[in-house]
């Protein structure tokens, strides 16, 4: 009998020790799980969808490894479909790491800065823009880019501002970008019937002849996306006494209006 109760005893003792080690055990494995998932996304940053159908030339990378290159003291802002919209921050770093001196030492950093931030902002090269125009000082210079389509400015976006300290830190980017833009109309009307549409529309609200001071061409852009498509119109953009207008080039539409400063 006392043998029966010794084997009852061990047995059931080695039973509760099993027991309480096997849920251990799986507690522990699901607690790593949890935390190697946390870390994992953590670690990620945004990045463009993997919907977009436009595909990067360079190898994929994330972007805390270009963000070493760039610089720890950027701060960064994500578009809602995760495209890179701004960076802005100040370097601690002292000494000069480039020269700008010339023109085009300036055009060969913006080059190397967009070929860097092109996985997060599918800008492919500075051929997609018309001529920078460069803004220095002794302080820092700032680059203004103007994105086309045959050879047109977009508005009101399609603006890259890129912006170095004098030692040839990147400090600023702003970025409205458009990567897939699908122009729908054609320049059905002349450049002096649209002058006209505009004076036309300006006597009727003020009963007063406008002076026309200058029109262009320009792309009018309905809104932005960083991965769908988004619509632009073939338009003028007409400058008259102390307002500007923008005439539709096919449906002679007024697309656009604003006070102008001369």
């Amino acid at each position: 009998m006392k043998k029966i109760l010794r084997k009852f005893i061990f047995f059931t003792f080695a039973f509760i020790v099993a027991y309480y080690y096997s849920n251990y055990y799986l507690k522990e494995k699901n607690k790593s799980k949890e935390i190697i998932q946390e870390v994992s996304v953590n670690r990620s940053a945004p990045v463009a969808s993997k919907k977009q159908p436009l595909e990067n030339k360079e190898p994929e990378k994330t972007w805390q490894t270009a963000k070493k290159t760039l610089g720890n003291y950027l701060n960064e802002k994500w578009s809602q479909d995760g495209i890179l919209v701004s960076l802005q921050g100040k370097s601690k770093s002292a000494s000069m790491i480039y020269n700008f001196n010339s023109y085009e030492s300036r055009i060969n950093r913006l080059r190397e800065t967009l070929k860097e931030l092109s996985p997060f902002t599918h800008i492919s090269s500075l051929s997609e823009f018309r001529q920078p125009v460069i803004q220095a000082d002794q302080y820092s210079t700032q680059i203004l880019l103007d994105q086309k389509y045959e050879d047109v400015s977009l508005f009101p976006y399609g603006k890259v501002t890129v912006q170095y300290d004098k030692n040839g830190n990147l400090i600023g980017f702003y970025s409205s970008y458009i990567p897939r833009l699908e122009v729908e109309n054609q320049y059905d009307l002349s450049e002096e019937r649209a002058k006209e549409i505009a004076r036309e529309n300006f006597y009727s609200r003020k009963k007063q002849r406008p002076l026309v001071r200058e029109a262009r061409r320009l792309i009018y852009v309905t809104g932005w996306s960083g991965t769908e498509p988004v619509i632009g119109r073939r338009s003028y953009e007409i400058s008259l006494s102390n307002e500007k207008l923008i005439i539709d080039a096919s449906t002679a539409a007024v697309l656009y209006m604003s006070q102008a400063k001369y």
